[in-house]
């Protein structure tokens, strides 16, 4: 908590330095880094919203698409499930009347003759319910937090990176200057 404080503190000096002679340079650079950076990451930010907008619009356009294509009708079990299937055959009407016979997901408490609501395709076959539009609504909340977080990881790490490349250069100076005041001292 106090290092964290302290990097505050030590940045609010860096951004408010003014004249004074005791900034180095590379102060004011990294200043003006990091002032770029969070700039940059406001600008980009309204990626959030126009990727969780696009994945929204894709999605419910699915959704409706899905809607208009697959049907609910009623399906009779033929028989029991087997312990070990996770399919049941059973029995339906299509639309057009057609008979269709094929292996359903089993559900628990299925057996022979219990009869169930199954969604079908336009052939008739037996399909996965379609996209609700509150899933489409997930998918872009999603995608949108998603976006955020590789945005504000890549600042973060962009930002330290910095940093150490910086404290570096001023460790490697403060020992040039250390050195410097050595020899100084001695003569």
């Amino acid at each position: 908590m106090v290092t964290t404080i302290a990097r505050e503190m030590h940045l609010w000096r860096l951004l408010h330095a003014g004249r004074n002679p005791l900034v180095r340079g590379i102060d004011r650079l990294e200043s003006l880094v990091v002032l770029a950076m969070v700039a940059l990451a406001l600008v980009v930010s309204p990626m959030v919203f126009v990727v969780g907008g696009w994945v929204h619009e894709n999605a419910t356009v699915v959704s409706d698409r899905q809607h208009a294509q697959r049907h609910q009708t009623e399906a009779t079990l033929l028989d029991n499930p087997a312990r070990s299937s996770d399919t049941v055959s059973a029995t339906w009407r299509s639309a057009d009347g057609t008979v269709h016979t094929a292996p359903i997901v089993a559900e628990l408490g299925d057996r022979r003759g219990v009869h169930r609501t199954i969604w079908i395709d336009a052939d008739g076959g037996a399909t996965q319910p379609p996209l609700s539009h509150s899933a489409a609504l997930v998918q872009a909340g999603l995608a949108g937090l998603s976006v955020a977080v590789v945005l504000i990881t890549a600042t973060v790490l962009v930002l330290r990176l910095i940093r150490i490349t910086f404290d570096r250069r001023r460790y490697r100076d403060w020992a040039i200057q250390w050195a410097t005041a050595d020899l100084d001292a001695a003569t």
